[in-house]
């Protein structure tokens, strides 16, 4: 009985901690990942999405991070609608990572490791 009343604490705090994401943002995200996943088509990239994380910016700028099954990933600048880096033979600078995530432009990437993972 323990045991139970443990894991039901246990569900029910992850949902209170876990980030709300509103029904307007997880329409933007699937909207993203669509055009993420056609852009690889039109480049002729036989890769799947594996994993969508939010970046932080200078001056409030948003991207998005899609990383690719294997090895690459894509970062998108949601403001201009465009693509800033596109590898498929690299590793994303952020898998694994934990924490607060920064861009700054091509080959600025921070993070801040004592929040929590923001998404995956």
């Amino acid at each position: 009985m323990k045991k139970a009343i443990l894991l039901l604490f246990m569900i029910i705090t992850v949902c209170i901690a876990s980030p709300k994401i509103s029904a307007k943002e997880d329409n933007l995200l699937e909207k993203h990942s669509s055009i993420a996943t056609e852009k690889l088509m039109q480049m002729g990239f036989d890769k799947s999405i594996e994993s969508v994380k939010y970046l932080n910016g200078s001056q409030k700028n948003a991207y998005l991070l899609f990383e690719l099954d294997g090895f690459g990933y894509m970062i998108y600048y949601q403001k201009e609608e465009i693509f800033i880096e596109i590898t498929t033979s690299v590793i994303s600078p952020y898998k694994d990572l934990d924490g607060d995530l920064y861009y700054f432009g091509i080959g600025q990437y921070h993070i801040n490791p004592r929040s929590s993972c923001i998404s995956s």
